[in-house]
């Protein structure tokens, strides 16, 4: 069963590789890179918007509203990525 999850697996990791150099490449444009590499709470934040894609579907929604309610005030422009 192992191999058989690999191709899967490397294609998901795949996606989730550009889907943080997307949010990445997103903090550079809006001029957050230095904020990002010395707080915290936006790199958390940061890691939670890539991690709606590992939410089941029916909890996405939600997941969003929650980040929404903990965006940090040096991100809110970062709310339009999701």
């Amino acid at each position: 069963m192992h191999l058989c999850l690999h191709p899967f697996l490397t294609i998901v990791l795949s996606y989730f590789y550009h889907l943080t150099q997307s949010t990445w490449c997103k903090v550079q444009a809006l001029g957050l890179a230095t904020a990002y590499k010395s707080d915290d709470n936006l790199r958390l934040f940061c890691g939670m918007i890539d991690a709606l894609a590992f939410l089941p579907l029916a909890d996405v929604t939600s997941g969003m509203a929650y980040l929404h309610t903990i965006t940090p005030e040096n991100a809110t422009q970062l709310k339009h990525k999701y």
